[in-house]
């Protein structure tokens, strides 16, 4: 008895179960690297940044490469809301699927809001150091600009290949995200590209840098700006996480409701 009243591989709810756990598993792959890609370029391009910053004594090109480490905590916030709203565009209903997502989100915000804001303190405390140690030397004489009694005063191809070079991703990924939320009629999407046009000021600021000879004062104020799209962040984060509460409590309300409706007729 219990085998007969399994569906069969011929009824059309199971197909239809079938090709939707299908679909998301390729979605799932697909999703997966996309994301894998975006974290390790992340991470390549901080540790890049993070390099040139000591190497040419550049609190700005440092504190970019700390920007670029923290664009992995929005990464993996996307990645989950993604996840979900794909899954809810499926013909598979978990309510338990819906409440684990639901908490890494909320555990991601809160991890995302406390480590934005140590980076905004982290990187206020960068820049004052800079600014104190450019009073307590001549205008050129912090290394490297001043090597062995030669003052540089050419831009380095360093530099300037990495300003270059940073800028594009984002114009890209922009572009793309942009374009996939219309197509898509994604709301995350749409969010991602907010998230990347939030990145994007950082690139304009490390490329502007980089074509012009060095100035630590012009420094000082491009690192301050990076400190604020910090604390936009998380403030950002703290916005969607009591959104998000709000909606769950609503939608806890409804599904009572709904429940008690059932119990009385």
């Amino acid at each position: 008895m219990l085998y007969e009243e399994l569906p069969s591989h011929d009824d059309p709810i199971s197909q239809a179960s079938q090709n939707s756990i299908r679909s998301l598993k390729n979605y799932l792959l697909k999703l997966s690297i996309t994301i894998s890609i975006l974290m390790i370029w992340s991470a390549i391009q901080g540790i890049i940044s993070f390099q040139i910053g000591i190497n040419f004594n550049s609190s700005l090109q440092i504190v970019f490469g700390i920007s670029s480490f923290s664009q992995i905590i929005i990464i993996l916030y996307i990645y989950y809301k993604l996840l979900t709203e794909h899954y809810e565009s499926t013909l598979i209903h978990t309510r338990n699927y819906f409440d684990s997502r639901k908490r890494i989100e909320k555990l991601i915000a809160i991890f995302g809001i406390f480590i934005f804001i140590i980076l905004a303190i982290i990187t206020i405390f960068i820049d004052f150091y800079a600014i104190k140690k450019e009073k307590n030397h001549q205008p050129g004489t912090i290394p490297p600009f001043n090597y062995n009694n030669y003052v540089i005063s050419t831009i380095s191809w360093q530099l300037l290949a990495f300003g270059i070079y940073v800028i594009h991703p984002y114009i890209a990924l922009i572009l793309s995200t942009w374009y996939l939320s219309v197509s898509q009629q994604s709301e995350v999407l749409n969010e991602a590209t907010i998230w990347v046009g939030l990145y994007l000021p950082n690139t304009y600021m490390i490329f502007i840098n980089s074509q012009l000879l060095f100035n630590k004062w012009r420094e000082v104020i491009f690192t301050f700006i990076i400190a604020l799209m910090f604390l936009v962040c998380a403030i950002k984060l703290g916005w969607m996480y009591l959104r998000n509460e709000k909606v769950d409590i609503e939608s806890e309300i409804l599904h009572s409701s709904e429940i008690e409706d059932l119990e009385e007729e």
